[in-house]
């Protein structure tokens, strides 16, 4: 594969991803690549070209708080019966996964029409019914409760308490600070025996 958008990527990044293409596609030739805008889980999104047919490279960005450890796992038990789309290969060290590409088309557009929808929307629900459950994760609140002390240990998020030690705004930035402090005393679960109020910039 010449010269591409994957050039652009970190080496702790283009390496994996072109050890997915190897892997899915052997010594076809790849015809283009291209980046893909949108989604919301940070990952990093390639639409390929190989021949006629269309893929997406999904390369894993920074870990977070809420990644699933089974994802994979998910992702291979929901394509094996035809509810997401075909996987080609998963890299669960590098965290990078090659699948079809799937084009958006409106529903009002489905073949046979509404009648036809209803029938195709019951036989995948049939389907999910029958697939083997998804790995367990964790509950509903310990995943807010991770995201907020992910959230309070972010530089960006104490910042605003940082300032008042040098700025000409004590006086407007430390009841900020006070309300973090209660918002993180309100909400904050023990993770590992810490709290998100780690600094001291608050008094």
């Amino acid at each position: 594969m010449t010269a591409d958008v994957v050039d652009a990527l970190s080496d702790d990044r283009r390496e994996p991803v072109r050890a997915a293409l190897d892997a899915a596609f052997g010594s076809s030739r790849v015809d283009s690549i291209a980046f893909i805008d949108g989604g919301a889980s940070g990952a990093f999104l390639f639409r390929v070209e190989v021949g006629r047919q269309r893929y997406v490279v999904r390369l894993e960005g920074r870990a977070s708080p809420l990644r699933n450890p089974h994802q994979y796992e998910s992702m291979r038990i929901a394509s094996a019966v035809g509810i997401a789309p075909k996987l080609h290969h998963v890299d669960e060290v590098n965290r990078v996964a090659v699948m079809d590409f799937v084009d958006e088309r409106p529903l009002s557009t489905f073949p046979g029409g509404p009648p036809a929808l209803s029938s195709a929307v019951g036989a995948i629900l049939g389907r999910v019914q029958g697939t083997p459950a998804f790995p367990a994760f964790i509950d509903y609140p310990e995943i807010v409760g991770r995201l907020w002390r992910w959230v309070c240990q972010q530089a960006s998020f104490r910042l605003v308490c940082l300032l008042h030690v040098r700025s000409t705004w004590r006086v407007s930035v430390r009841p900020m600070c006070g309300t973090r402090r209660r918002l993180c005393r309100a909400t904050t679960i023990p993770y590992h025996g810490t709290s998100c109020l780690t600094d001291s910039a608050c008094g």
